[in-house]
């Protein structure tokens, strides 16, 4: 297991990234909230998925060489991104992100789906990264 300050300090600044979308998110809301008829753009979250993505693979080595918290961490990838990439991949092929097919039905359902999804990973991996971080600085002085 290894728990040195360079473990330490790529799981802090993995989860930091990840949560970068999610505060996104929270800045562009506010403002919004006291504006009439301005519309919240709900695909804001996988704008930043790049920069989540980043986090996530951080994330995922420490909690590999941690050898804590793997599970989760998986988990919150897939949930993440796998499952967003499928829904680009579905907008791509049936011509919704190009503009060829409206904004409607079950393709629509699907891709609007897939960024919900996308954030309840990035909240599964923002726990993740919370709780391994935790974990590599509160680690029993026999560990260290």
């Amino acid at each position: 297991m290894k728990r040195g300050p360079f473990v330490k300090a790529f799981a802090v600044v993995g989860t930091a990234l990840v949560i970068v979308p999610v505060a996104a998110v929270i800045a562009s809301a506010i403002p919004l909230m006291t504006q009439s008829g301005s519309a919240f753009d709900w695909m804001t979250p996988a704008e930043y998925a790049p920069i989540a993505l980043v986090g996530g693979v951080l994330l995922l080595g420490c909690a590999l060489m941690a050898r804590d918290r793997m599970g989760l961490v998986i988990t919150g990838n897939a949930l993440s991104f796998g499952v967003l990439i499928a829904g680009l991949v579905v907008a791509r092929v049936t011509g919704l992100a190009t503009g060829q097919r409206e904004a409607e039905g079950l393709v629509w359902a699907l891709v609007a789906a897939s960024i919900a999804i996308y954030g309840i990973g990035l909240l599964v991996l923002i726990a993740a990264g919370m709780l391994l971080t935790r974990d590599l600085f509160h680690a029993p002085t026999s560990e260290r």
